[in-house]
């Protein structure tokens, strides 16, 4: 089952993954109708931009990058804007990606490779502005 967020939003520390005007926070569980239909396949990791990329030691010291399953692939997607100009743009799987790095010194990794127009799809059909938090969510269908 797939948790989490993916924050489409600007930020000095780690650039711009806007998608949008607004900043978004992708609810990740959207993804688990969908994760079973998308192609899984070997990807380098130099094609993928992710963030904390220069600064991998920031998720290393986390005690979700100490937990993570590896063996889990991370999931993609093909085409869609990120600040390192790289073909996928990670939106699950950070933490997978640094220790697989960092610690086996592997060069490529599998990911579920989803299209930008149903990653762009999925956020403009299932948001909504929430306004306690002052910026859009994910709606749950």
């Amino acid at each position: 089952m797939i948790t989490g967020t993916h924050s489409c939003t600007f930020s000095q520390r780690i650039g711009d993954w806007k998608v949008s005007v607004e900043d978004l926070i992708f609810d990740l569980r959207c993804l688990n109708d969908v994760v079973d239909h998308l192609q899984c396949k070997t990807i380098s990791y130099a094609d993928i931009g992710y963030k904390y990329l220069h600064t991998p030691y920031t998720k290393q010291k986390s005690e979700r990058y100490q937990a993570c399953d590896v063996t889990f692939p991370g999931i993609v997607v093909h085409r869609a804007q990120n600040p390192y100009n790289r073909e996928y743009r990670l939106i699950d799987g950070a933490h997978r990606v640094i220790k697989t790095i960092t610690e086996s010194g592997l060069t490529a990794g599998k990911f579920y490779v989803m299209s930008d127009q149903l990653f762009y799809d999925l956020i403009t059909k299932q948001y909504s502005y929430v306004t306690d938090l002052g910026r859009y969510k994910c709606v749950l269908l």
